[in-house]
């Protein structure tokens, strides 16, 4: 029995044997208690049950919920919670919660409040600041006389 199709012959001791065995008695076990389970959760469901689940309305809705949770910050468990406490719809936004509008909503008002460019310029950029507007007053006064 010197071929490809030769069974392989291993020793192994009494214990290990018996360490498959009982890896193997588990295995068989467990497989039997995933089945008992999967048939009781299929004998449980209904058809209606399974139409409200693969309906692609039901589907958007989860979706708008889900953005509506994270633009306020919150899972979608904790947004349902709190838009149960409040009496408030989950699919629509919380104007009382900061920044729960998407920014583009509002044409792309600017959030945040703080000044811009308004940072200490200096000496050569206040002097380079200056002889460019120099150079526009003088552009626009010869701009003047041509079209005078």
């Amino acid at each position: 029995m010197s071929g490809k199709n030769a069974p392989l012959t291993i020793s192994l001791s009494n214990e290990t044997k018996q360490l498959f065995k009982s890896m193997e008695d588990r295995l068989s076990s467990m497989e039997a208690e995933i089945t008992a389970l999967k048939s009781g959760i299929a004998a449980e469901a209904t058809a209606a049950t399974i139409e409200h689940l693969q309906n692609p309305a039901r589907r958007s809705k989860e979706a708008v919920i889900g953005r509506q949770a994270s633009r306020a910050g919150m899972t979608k468990t904790e947004w349902l919670a709190l838009c149960e406490r409040t009496g408030h719809d989950p699919e629509k936004m919380d104007k009382s919660i900061p920044n729960h509008e998407h920014k583009a909503s509002r044409g792309g008002k600017r959030v945040d409040k703080r000044p811009r460019g308004k940072r200490e310029l200096t000496a050569a950029e206040e002097r380079q600041k200056r002889e460019r507007l120099g150079q526009q007053t003088i552009y626009d006064e010869v701009k003047k006389k041509k079209t005078k």
